[in-house]
């Protein structure tokens, strides 16, 4: 019950704590199998930070808006994507 409580608290869905368990040929070490799931999720939360910090950005800029319309506003957000 430890290592399942450990998989859920560093991120792993329950797919993924079953594959922990059983995705792997008989035999394979735990270290391997921690290895090889956490790496992917690390990987996983890498690319999620990214859009998380462009997600913000994005809020950031719209924040500064001064439109009086929505038309205008979006018009001059996307128009200005790459200043980002």
């Amino acid at each position: 019950m430890a290592v399942i409580e450990f998989a859920r608290k560093a991120g792993f869905t329950v797919a993924e704590i079953k594959l922990l368990f059983h995705g792997f040929r008989s035999g394979a070490p735990a270290s391997a199998r921690w290895r090889r799931l956490a790496q992917k999720k690390y990987d996983e939360m890498d690319a999620q930070i990214a859009r998380l910090k462009d997600m913000q950005r994005l809020l950031k800029k719209s924040m500064r808006c001064h439109c009086t319309k929505l038309d205008d506003c979006g018009r001059i957000l996307l128009s200005r994507r790459e200043n980002l």
